[in-house]
């Protein structure tokens, strides 16, 4: 009885640990430029809701990529900016026109 104990024992252990495993919750931010080509290049910036800077990109062009925990961020583009959501598994996308408006689709 005592060795029936033991084995359900060590099971039960090693399935608590099996599920411990730490869990990422992540989303990506894909951005989207539509650049006049007179214009001046400017800077994309994003940051989390308490204003610490995350990611920003210098003379963007096309459209770029990058991962993100899941939460609430803020996309800027002086003098426009924009609050986002990044849910898990999911790509919410960005649209900057030549006019800097931001658009948000998820």
């Amino acid at each position: 009885m005592k060795t029936l104990f033991k084995i359900a024992f060590v099971l039960f252990a090693l399935m608590a640990m099996a599920s411990c495993e730490k869990d990422e919750f992540t989303g990506k931010l894909e951005v989207t430029i539509e650049r006049n080509p007179n214009s001046y290049i400017y800077n994309v910036v994003v940051y989390t809701e308490s204003g610490n800077g995350i990611f920003s990109k210098s003379n963007p062009k096309g459209t770029f990529s990058v991962r993100l925990n899941v939460g609430n961020y803020i996309i800027a583009t002086y003098p426009n900016e924009k609050t986002f959501q990044i849910r898990d598994g999911h790509t919410t996308k960005v649209y900057i026109d030549k006019d800097k408006n931001i658009t948000i689709k998820y």
